[in-house]
């Protein structure tokens, strides 16, 4: 049996050419997406829930497309401006969350976002065969997508393939 798996370059490509401008990678663990990232955006921000995973991320890119914030802490506020960023990317963070922590992480998403701004987002889908943890939070599409649509947000892109262990779509601010 042969399992596709996320392939952060394709995904990229299939979000449509162009710059992403001023961009957030939220949850950006060790780096794997900024890698796909790098060439698309004009400036990238990273945060991620373990510093450990950040530190290994300044070697990989230059200091004008990439810095690194601090780790995302339940319930406060990321340390970048309302309406300062044109796009997101959020890919598997969101089973790590509790529900609260969830909600909060989008209400953030959606105030630092500009109006229209686009964010990506991708997580595991828990009817996968393979899944990294067992006692993960994990949330099937469409509840996720509902927690978005509750913040404000409209789901521009519902079908987005992300390889047979995981689901993606594209919301709007």
């Amino acid at each position: 049996m042969s399992i596709s798996f996320l392939n952060p370059q394709s995904v990229i490509q299939n979000c449509g050419e162009g710059r992403w401008g001023k961009t957030i990678d939220l949850g950006a663990g060790n780096g794997g997406w900024n890698r796909a990232l790098d060439n698309h955006v004009g400036s990238l921000i990273s945060l991620d829930r373990q510093e450990s995973t950040l530190r290994i991320q300044p070697n990989l890119f230059s200091a004008t497309h990439h810095k690194i914030v601090h780790t995302i802490n339940k319930n406060e506020l990321l340390p970048l401006g309302t309406d300062s960023l044109d796009n997101g990317l959020v890919s598997n963070l969101f089973f790590q969350l509790d529900p609260e922590t969830k909600d909060h992480c989008i209400a953030e998403l959606s105030r630092i976002l500009r109006p229209g701004g686009k964010a990506f987002i991708t997580d595991w889908d828990p009817y996968s065969l393979l899944l990294p943890t067992s006692n993960g939070h994990y949330e099937d599409k469409d509840s996720l997508m509902n927690r978005f649509i509750q913040k404000g947000f409209t789901v521009s892109d519902r079908s987005m393939y992300t390889g047979d262990c995981h689901y993606g779509f594209m919301v709007s601010a």
